[in-house]
């Protein structure tokens, strides 16, 4: 079954040779694209398209948060099936960290979270983009975004640790306290991913969220990262797993060979190449399946728009040349 890795071309981060996953009988990796052409870029969250709203089909990539001045990183980018990297949004005012497709009486387009300006834009697939909602808390506002299954945009406040409910006007409303590690622990902590779970593995009502927390220049796992499962009426927030480090976004398997757990990407501790892809079993068990990799997202190519598979964006850079381990 093939497993494919979008990399980044991002300066700095420390290579640790090839990803390693755990189950190398059943599962095959190799890379798929990589951003080397473009500057400072982070191949960051994922959403694959089906011709959606107009947009073409294939993989589109949110370029990350943005720390620098450079105004380089501020993109969105677009990936065919042969790999093939494009730019379809840039002059952004700051790094995009997730991308949802517009429903309903939300319009048409991309909905993306540009966390460092508090804002939610939509791109339509002419590239161009607008303010949808203001939301959050500075430094960095709404991280992850998701719809429920009540048809509403959910978004995690990241600097608040809160879990958001946006309306189709922009208006939004806070739903529900999401558990962060003690301030003490970290220099950067907050509410990171957000994923509904569908009937088919819950009631249907839930959003799972987290925490994200990094210490500079630590290269010790801190495991101080916790998941948690939130019902849409915000009156009940249950622990999931913790003991995770750098956590980033979960993806639900599609079944099949990969099963239909939450897999969790983890970026590990400052992109030293110590995250992972985990993976979180019904019954609660947590399990490595991808080693040596900060990993930022996971998603399944279900309708083989790309040809099948699954694909996993990396943000440090770490390996180079096509392998297949």
């Amino acid at each position: 079954m093939p497993l494919a890795e979008l990399s980044s071309a991002y300066p700095f981060g420390v290579s640790q040779g090839p990803p390693r996953l755990v189950d190398g009988r059943r599962f095959r990796l190799e890379r798929f694209a990589d951003l080397a052409g473009h500057q400072r870029s982070w191949a960051f969250h994922l959403r694959i398209s089906t011709g959606e709203h107009g947009f073409a089909r294939g993989l589109y990539v949110a370029g990350g948060p943005d720390f620098s001045a450079a105004r380089e990183p501020r993109r969105v980018f677009h990936v065919d099936a042969d790999g093939r990297v494009r730019v379809v949004a840039e002059g952004l005012e700051r790094g995009i960290e997730n991308l949802v497709v517009a429903r309903g009486a939300y319009g048409e387009g991309l909905l993306l979270s540009e966390p460092q300006s508090l804002r939610i834009l939509r791109l339509n697939a002419r590239g161009e983009f607008d303010t949808f909602a203001t939301l959050g808390a500075a430094p960095f506002g709404p991280a992850g975004l998701t719809f429920g299954s009540d048809g509403l945009l959910y978004a995690t406040d990241f600097t608040g640790g809160a879990l958001l409910r946006v309306h189709p006007g922009g208006r939004s409303e806070r739903v529900a306290s999401v558990p962060l590690p003690p301030q003490a622990s970290a220099t950067v902590i907050g509410a990171k991913p957000a994923l509904r779970m569908p009937a088919a593995r819950d009631d249907g009502i839930v959003i799972v969220a987290g925490s994200f927390s990094a210490r500079a220049r630590d290269a010790v796992p801190h495991g101080l990262d916790a998941l948690h499962r939130v019902s849409l009426d915000g009156r009940s927030v249950t622990k999931l797993a913790d003991g995770l480090t750098g956590l980033e976004f979960v993806t639900l398997g599609p079944g099949g060979a990969f099963g239909d757990g939450l897999f969790i990407a983890t970026q590990g501790t400052d992109l030293h190449g110590d995250g992972g892809v985990f993976v979180l079993d019904a019954e609660g068990r947590l399990t490595p399946f991808l080693l040596g990799i900060d990993a930022s997202h996971v998603v399944f190519d279900t309708a083989g728009v790309l040809g099948g598979g699954m694909f996993v964006a990396d943000i440090a850079n770490p390996w180079g040349a096509r392998s297949t381990p």
